[in-house]
């Protein structure tokens, strides 16, 4: 691997800072949290020193809201609060009076959910929780409910079986995940979505076992949809959240893998936090070629590729914000991507997508494929014109026509 000198790297380092923080508020990306009563996304959000504006429900008729902003949160538990249509006459601590308001108001749902679907048509991303489900369903239509019937989770421990980039990105294939009321959203299946969490669960009709947490791309934009919200910090709970948020820069880096008509084989975000020195994550490394693609937002880092014994393959010896990695498996395996920061600060957004396939020229797969087909139809072409003028003409001669 080519090896950059120290100097090299600290100019490089230093002129990325500057541009970086020269067009940091434009860059930026605007980010809005629903308010909402069972999924407190805002006070996670703040922790991880992420910039949101707090909207009410009712906000999203204004079909200018959803121009504002790139990134949105629709957390469980957003419909109008009844306290709102409801009028209280009160002479110090004494209630005198409770009555509805003449006019009750009641947010469009259906309106809302068609500026859903273009927002993310249109290239948003969208996290939704629990109970915003429904307006992913008036939009796209994509749940499949056990019975028909949404409500039928039971409070408890249940253990969910993780996959692809939750995966990774836990370093563990199942997770113990406490559903902390009745009338969690239970779901039978999704359709084209990916799904990262399964698991068996009780309900009143007996064990079912569905999706918990999934992810999909409409359009030129991408949902996180998940049924678990009830722990505030957990890995679990941090994916989803990096997953929405980063998903502008893991779009950069597929587009990369697909300049080279690679496969994807796995897309990670996330930021370091306060009291962390590195951060780890699981791999997938394919017999052939593997190449490992990584950005930040605004900071550099350093990046280390290990195989499954924790040895190092590959290594820059300097931080940068962009970096690529090749890696040759002579089989199927796993390995591990380790991110360290360049420095005491935190919570910088960066990605991390990993695929395989050759690396020979841009679209090169894709350009055979172009001109197969243009062969396979000029030789159709060919065939049609050449018996048209000779086939069935000498055949029409023979049969005395």
């Amino acid at each position: 691997m080519y090896r950059y000198s120290t100097k090299f790297c600290i100019i490089l380092s230093t002129l990325q800072l500057i541009l970086v923080l020269a067009g940091r508020l434009e860059a930026e990306e605007k980010i809005a949290v629903v308010r909402s009563t069972y999924d407190p996304v805002d006070r996670v959000l703040s922790s991880m020193n992420i910039k949101y504006d707090l909207i009410e429900f009712h906000d999203l008729e204004e079909g200018s809201v959803f121009k504002k902003y790139d990134v949105m949160f629709f957390p469980c538990g957003m419909n109008y609060p009844l306290e709102m249509n409801v009028s209280v006459l009160s002479r110090g601590v004494n209630i005198q009076s409770v009555a509805l308001k003449n006019k009750i108001y009641e947010p469009d749902k259906e309106k809302i959910a068609a500026k859903v679907r273009a927002f993310l048509k249109a290239g948003g991303y969208a996290y939704f929780s629990g109970y915003s489900f429904d307006l992913l369903q008036q939009a796209f239509g994509i749940f499949h409910f056990h019975d028909n019937f949404p409500y039928m989770g039971l409070p408890g421990r249940i253990e969910s079986v993780l996959k692809g980039d939750l995966a990774n990105f836990t370093m563990k294939e199942s997770m113990a995940l406490y559903m902390g009321h009745s009338g969690w959203i239970t779901l039978d299946s999704v359709d084209n979505a990916d799904v990262l969490a399964r698991a068996a669960y009780a309900t009143p009709r007996g064990e079912k076992e569905g999706p918990i947490t999934c992810t999909g791309s409409v359009g030129r934009g991408f949902f996180l949809y998940t049924v678990y919200h009830d722990t505030v910090y957990s890995d679990f709970r941090r994916f989803n959240i990096y997953r929405v948020l980063g998903a502008r820069l893991i779009d950069r880096l597929d587009r990369e893998a697909a300049f080279w008509d690679q496969k994807i084989s796995g897309n990670i975000a996330d930021a370091m936090h306060g009291n962390e020195n590195s951060r780890t994550y699981l791999f997938k490394m394919m017999k052939g070629t593997n190449s490992v693609y990584f950005t930040s937002e605004s900071r550099p880092f350093q990046v280390e590729i290990l195989d499954r014994s924790f040895s190092i393959i590959e290594s820059h010896d300097c931080f940068d914000r962009s970096q690529e990695f090749t890696v040759y498996s002579d089989k199927d395996d796993y390995g591990y991507i380790r991110i360290y920061p360049a420095s005491n600060d935190r919570y910088s957004l960066y990605s991390v997508v990993t695929a395989h396939g050759i690396r020979l020229i841009p679209y090169f797969f894709t350009a055979l494929i172009v001109l197969g087909g243009i062969a396979l139809l000029s030789g159709i072409v060919f065939l049609v014109v050449f018996f048209s003028r000779r086939g069935y003409s000498g055949l029409g001669r023979k049969l005395g026509l």
